[in-house]
């Protein structure tokens, strides 16, 4: 996945570099020699039209990947804080640092559930049980 959104990445500073010196062809072009300005309007207009469609299309793909990976991440959150507190319930003794640690997965999964607006009392009650024994821990 991180190669990927690498690839994706260069192309788009590929296209922006292309697009620079589009705009630099121009600027030359309108300086007073119009027959620059007509050959680059009908030599590369139609790739740099493409290339802007392809780039339209590779964020599209970048905002899918965020979003699968994000939604990937809040089951993973959610499925470690519930055996978290599982694991409380059944007497399994957890360190200061491993509640810690849950409490940081916990904001975490608050972050990404308010992004996607996804609603969770089932997770609420498990924290709430979560913070009450580390409070008997302290």
């Amino acid at each position: 996945m991180k190669a990927t959104i690498a690839i994706i990445l260069a192309t788009a500073g590929l296209v922006s570099a292309l697009t620079t010196i589009f705009n630099h062809l121009i600027a030359f072009g309108k300086l007073g020699n119009s027959a620059v300005t007509r050959y680059v309007n009908k030599t590369m207009t139609p790739y740099f039209n493409e290339i802007h469609k392809s780039l339209d299309n590779i964020t599209e793909q970048i905002s899918s990947i965020r979003d699968e990976n994000d939604k990937r991440e809040i089951q993973r959150l959610r499925y470690e804080c519930l055996k978290f507190a599982n694991e409380v319930r059944k007497g399994v003794q957890k360190s200061r640092r491993e509640y810690e640690e849950i409490f940081r997965m916990e904001q975490s999964y608050e972050e990404l559930i308010t992004r996607y607006n996804i609603k969770n009392g089932f997770m609420v009650e498990e924290m709430k049980y979560i913070h009450a024994q580390y409070r008997e821990l302290c």
